[in-house]
């Protein structure tokens, strides 16, 4: 039955991303800009003019807005795939995120048993997918870390931990948690990760910072405001503007989360609160960053609030976000709701985010 109901689902997100279907085939989708900045890794990677150039040239198609934002060490990273078509590199790709969720599900499906058929119907999966992004393999990164941790490793956990910074912005709270539970071997492996990664990223180019800051800015990254999933896109639906309802709105998600983070000894459940904040809170957020969702039910897969955060992994969740107009306000308030729904439980007596007395995680110094 569980391998019909994954055949079930994989035919309907099929269904779902149908019309994308054809250029992803292609790979016209945003691996171009990744292709793009490790092809340009000396100099000129946040350049939006020889970004466009490069790819009307070297790839031979553009798109409005399809530039490379990543941090130099990303394109570093990459530059080997540059030596390949960018067919064969696109497929290549392609490949190592399906090897990524595939480990990601085999290694946690005995923790999460629904965890393989919420995978084959989930909406996020397939957009990073279609759309030729590597959240999947950031989510099995910070999988990784959160193993070794395990393992007794926190300072590799750690390590391995800051490359995620390739999306920081999905895990800008995690140090906080991580703090609050006095992780400092994972905080040291952290720190140290970061300091070999920027230290790349200037042997790549001793001005990216100024630069980056500029290529983030660009309001042509984050014109797709309908196409967001945070507090950002329900604060413009229902109100037409950002400014000062933002920054309430964004304040006060992150003061509850940082209550809740702080109130919870438990170190993987504190990094799951954080995850889901930073799903909420993030400025340039799409259904697929939801991908990291995956790890948070993970993460709280021994405790009760596994059934409230596996609402946020459902396929009507998402296919909320096809409402028009005032409407696409739903998809982040659903989310929203869900997440508060989450940190209240942790309130509630026997049905919270408290550990279970048999199964602690330990906490090392």
């Amino acid at each position: 039955m569980r391998w019909i109901a994954i055949a079930i689902g994989v035919v309907f997100l099929a269904l779902c991303v149908s019309s994308m279907i054809p250029a992803a085939l292609r790979g016209h989708n945003d691996f171009l800009s990744f292709y793009t900045g490790a092809s340009l890794l000396h100099g000129e990677m946040y350049s939006a003019q020889a970004n466009t150039r490069f790819q009307t040239e070297h790839v031979g198609f553009t798109r409005a807005g399809l530039l490379y934002i990543r941090p130099p060490f990303f394109a570093f990273f990459l530059r080997p795939l540059t030596w390949l078509p960018y067919r064969t590199a696109y497929l290549l790709f392609q490949a190592l995120s399906v090897a990524a969720l595939f480990w990601f599900i085999w290694r946690f499906a005995r923790d999460l048993p629904a965890l393989p058929v919420l995978c084959a119907f989930s909406i996020p999966v397939a957009c990073n997918l279609v759309q030729g992004q590597d959240v999947v393999m950031v989510t099995a990164i910070a999988a990784a870390a959160i193993l070794l941790r395990r393992s007794g490793r926190p300072f590799l956990g750690g390590l391995l931990f800051s490359v995620c910074a390739v999306k920081f912005h999905l895990f800008l709270l995690v140090p906080v948690a991580l703090l609050c539970r006095r992780e400092w071997r994972m905080l040291w492996g952290g720190f140290a990760g970061g300091v070999v990664l920027a230290g790349i990223s200037f042997l790549v180019d001793p001005h990216w910072l100024a630069q980056y800051g500029a290529a983030l800015s660009d309001p042509r990254i984050h014109a797709s405001i309908d196409a967001h999933i945070t507090v950002r896109a329900l604060v413009v639906a229902l109100t037409g503007q950002e400014g000062v309802p933002l920054i309430v709105g964004c304040l006060l998600v992150a003061a509850a989360a940082i209550w809740a983070i702080g109130r919870t000894d438990n170190l993987e459940t504190s990094i799951a609160i954080a995850l889901f904040a930073d799903v909420i809170l993030g400025y340039h957020i799409f259904v697929y960053d939801a991908s990291i969702l995956f790890l948070v039910a993970v993460l709280v897969a021994r405790h009760p609030a596994r059934e409230i955060v596996t609402l946020s992994l459902l396929p009507p969740v998402y296919l909320l976000g096809l409402l028009p107009g005032v409407f696409h306000a739903v998809l982040p308030a659903v989310l929203l709701a869900i997440f508060g729904s989450v940190l209240v439980s942790e309130n509630q007596p026997g049905i919270g985010l408290a550990p279970r007395s048999v199964s602690p995680t330990p906490v090392s110094g």
